[in-house]
């Protein structure tokens, strides 16, 4: 029997890796082609009084009977610059679906992993105070609202323009109290695609990233991964995100992100809270930071 030394072994391992982390690269960008990708936008607004005594409002309890005010339902206006992609008739949309992907994605909703994000940094006595911060995915706000009110400056990011004039921002208000110059000088609103929010954002840094209930699409994976690394900020910035471990039936969850994360190798993760609610809604908040050269 002959005998040969197996010298490539370690290259053959490196090229089977390399391989098998391009076939799952090409499964987090598949992309339904009947989606439509809004182009994202600055919404700037004029704030007007948002009575109480005119409209809904629930509030919301946190850790240490911590409250915040949110809207029963959006508010009746429109817009003034609508999107030319954006569909008028939410309302109707409403009472269909919680998200129809790449026209409505769930917006008008409050989550869950929204109220836990909240806790845990209410929990962890984040220090808030001169932070920026950006939420993506942010629907009705509540976690932006919540760093607002404790000193900082937020960036509020909702696929839908529509989520942002008819649910966030009036949610700011009546948070705000009507301290209008406060909103002005310590908010700003961008609507539209991941994928084009960085053109907004340009080089600007983010100390914390927030996002919640925002892993259901794998195909939006990567736009995610792009948008947390290109814009947290490089030394001590921190991205908390919030979602189920699995979203059953769509394949989703923080695992699968995970995956992502490991092959392109530029974020780190861990898990710092686990959270159990019944036997198949397992959440958790993850922290992400980046990869120090």
């Amino acid at each position: 029997m002959s005998f040969k030394f197996n010298f490539n072994q370690d290259n053959d391992d490196s090229e089977n890796k390399q391989d098998d982390n391009e076939e799952k690269l090409r499964e987090f960008n598949v992309k339904d082609d009947s989606t439509v990708e809004l182009c994202a936008q600055s919404c700037h607004f004029t704030a007007s009084e948002v009575k109480e005594s005119d409209i809904e409002i629930e509030k919301v309890l946190f850790k240490n009977n911590y409250q915040l005010k949110k809207l029963m339902k959006p508010l009746d206006i429109k817009p003034p610059h609508l999107n030319k992609n954006s569909n008028n008739d939410y309302e109707k949309l409403l009472t269909k679906s919680d998200l129809i992907p790449g026209v409505y994605e769930g917006g008008f909703k409050l989550w869950e992993c929204a109220i836990d994000v909240i806790n845990y940094l209410i929990e962890n006595k984040i220090n808030l105070k001169g932070k920026k911060v950006l939420e993506i995915g942010c629907g009705h706000g509540l976690p932006g609202i919540y760093c607002l009110l404790n000193g900082a400056h937020v960036t509020f990011q909702d696929y839908n323009e529509e989520v942002l004039y008819k649910l966030t921002q009036p949610n700011v208000n009546i948070n705000c109290n009507g301290d209008y110059e406060m909103i002005e000088n310590n908010t700003h609103f961008i609507s539209g695609d991941w994928k084009f929010v960085s053109d907004i954002l340009s080089k600007e840094k983010f100390d914390y990233i927030l996002t919640s209930d925002t892993l259901y699409n794998v195909s939006s994976f990567s736009k995610l991964h792009s948008l947390i690394s290109n814009h947290l900020e490089p030394i001590q910035g921190k991205c908390y995100l919030a979602s189920k471990t699995y979203y059953f039936g769509v394949g989703g969850g923080i695992r699968k992100f995970e995956e992502l994360i490991e092959i392109l190798d530029i974020l780190n993760v861990i898990t710092v809270k686990d959270i159990k609610d019944g036997v198949s809604n397992v959440r958790e908040i993850v922290e992400i930071t980046l990869k120090k050269d």
